[in-house]
């Protein structure tokens, strides 16, 4: 891969990212499922727990059940985006999160902020670049019941 190719890789990454906030934002659940493959990880780190989810089904199916009614913002900055090869890459996203349900929701809150990490892994499909796997990191969060 040349210099151009990467930083078109890098850009086509970032494209992914922003896709990705604005259909969990927008609650856009089919075009948020096309940000990933199908066999995709995702954990996320907070909530009082840990969430693990394992395929695109129960990814998605997860989302909408913790987000269900919820008015979220996602902000994602500071990307650090390493390309492994043609098909691999990682990335590291600064996350700062706000999400409000208008009853407590399945973890009996009824908000959170975050601020922490996206540590995610990257490969390129025939459709382009897509999520393999996902790990989500608060490292701080204010939640209220």
């Amino acid at each position: 891969m040349n210099d151009v190719e990467r930083l078109l890789a890098i850009e086509a990454i970032k494209s992914l990212k922003g896709r990705y906030c604005r259909c969990v934002d927008t609650q856009d659940w089919d075009a948020w499922r096309e940000c990933f493959v199908p066999e995709v990880l995702l954990i996320a780190h907070g909530f009082e727990q840990t969430i693990h989810s394992d395929g695109i089904e129960q990814v998605v199916d997860n989302c909408i059940r913790l987000l269900d009614g919820a008015t979220t913002v996602h902000q994602v900055h500071n990307p650090e985006i390493a390309i492994l090869s043609d098909t691999e890459a990682t990335g590291i996203w600064a996350l700062h999160d706000i999400l409000k349900w208008p009853s407590p929701n399945m973890f009996g809150l009824t908000s959170l902020v975050g601020y922490g990490n996206y540590h995610e892994k990257y490969v390129k499909t025939a459709e382009g670049w897509r999520i393999r796997e996902c790990i989500i990191t608060r490292y701080y969060q204010e939640v209220k019941p």
